[in-house]
């Protein structure tokens, strides 16, 4: 049960706070309003609490990610903004060509 609430709570930040525009006013008030309160701590403070811990997991997973990727080359991927790493000894070519599958 109590890791079924640690989920629900991680949930309910990352859609809401994190990834979205709501608060933790509004956290409070869908625990309320969905009937949640009772089994989850659904005060403002308590959810202050929770939101901060969870700031604390991202920055800490962030810089373990920043060492992890340190000396990791990119290799520049046509047609996205993003890069793919390339393992050691792997060599750049001149062109990759990625379609999506959703590409006709």
């Amino acid at each position: 049960m109590e890791t079924s609430r640690y989920r629900l709570m991680t949930s309910a930040h990352v859609s809401f706070t994190k990834a979205g525009i709501a608060s933790i006013r509004n956290i409070s008030d869908f625990l309320e309003r969905s009937g949640l309160s009772p089994f989850v701590a659904s005060s403002f403070s308590a959810q202050r609490n929770v939101s901060e811990q969870l700031d604390k997991k991202i920055i800490e997973f962030a810089e373990k990610e920043e060492e992890r990727m340190r000396g990791v080359e990119w290799a520049n991927v046509s047609g996205y903004s993003f890069g793919q790493p390339l393992k050691r000894g792997m060599s750049h070519r001149e062109n990759v060509n990625c379609q999506h599958p959703n590409d006709k």
